[in-house]
């Protein structure tokens, strides 16, 4: 992993800006835009360019200490991190690739199903499971009342039969594609459990950097069964 900086202009005074300000360094100098501009200039106004090497994700500098060690040459003051002085903390590191795969396990099982029935409307959704229990008991017996599909039949001239026929053929496609999506989804619930489990029986950092490794090594995809989508 490239190692990231914090880059920012410290100016007499320990004054911070990212970008240069406005003001003058002196009454007759700007402050110059780039070290390598003027150099010299920078010396004898005591301004630093400061480049402070950025802690990894979920490590911080030792309470009360810095994991820094400092090197300084022609203006540029570099920090760079001791990665034995750093502290890790593992809880915080744990509870957001927990949570980020959680969150992951689950919206993107919902996000492809609602795509499969995107052309529905919520309202329309309502009556679907009227719309099968009248169209089995068509197919079961013509002769059984069935007067939601009798008036959609109506209003979209078609047959009774053949609408009777597509509610049920759409229901077992229905079906299939919610199996596959959520007992997919399930058995990344069951991975990611058994790496929680790992983690809350861990009795040292090292074996719960393994389980927090285990989580992040989860890959989740999810795909609608063949002639789906």
């Amino acid at each position: 992993m490239s190692m990231q900086y914090d880059e920012y202009w410290l100016l007499p005074g320990n004054r911070k800006f990212v970008s240069l300000p406005a003001e003058q360094i002196s009454a007759d100098l700007p402050i110059p835009t780039r070290w390598a501009d003027s150099a010299e200039q920078a010396k004898r106004h005591g301004a630093l360019w400061c480049r402070d090497e950025v802690p990894p994700a979920y490590h911080s500098h030792p309470e009360g200490g810095s994991a820094y060690v400092e090197e300084t040459v022609d203006c540029v003051r570099t920090r760079t991190l001791d990665a034995d002085l750093l502290v890790y903390d593992v809880a915080a590191h744990y509870k957001a690739v927990k949570t980020a795969l959680q969150t992951e396990i689950v919206d993107r099982a919902d996000a492809l199903l609602q795509s499969v029935g995107a052309e529905y409307g919520a309202m329309e959704r309502i009556g679907w499971d009227q719309q099968y229990a009248e169209a089995q008991a068509y197919q079961a017996d013509s002769a059984a009342p069935a007067p939601m599909l009798t008036g959609l039949a109506v209003a979209r001239g078609v047959d009774l039969a053949d609408l009777a026929a597509r509610v049920i053929a759409n229901r077992e496609t229905w079906e299939a594609t919610y199996i596959a999506v959520i007992g997919t989804r399930q058995a990344y619930q069951d991975k990611l459990s058994a790496a929680v489990a790992i983690y809350e029986a861990a009795e040292d950092d090292d074996a719960r950097a393994a389980a927090i490794a285990a989580i992040e090594a989860i890959s989740v995809e999810y795909t609608l069964p063949s002639g789906d989508g």
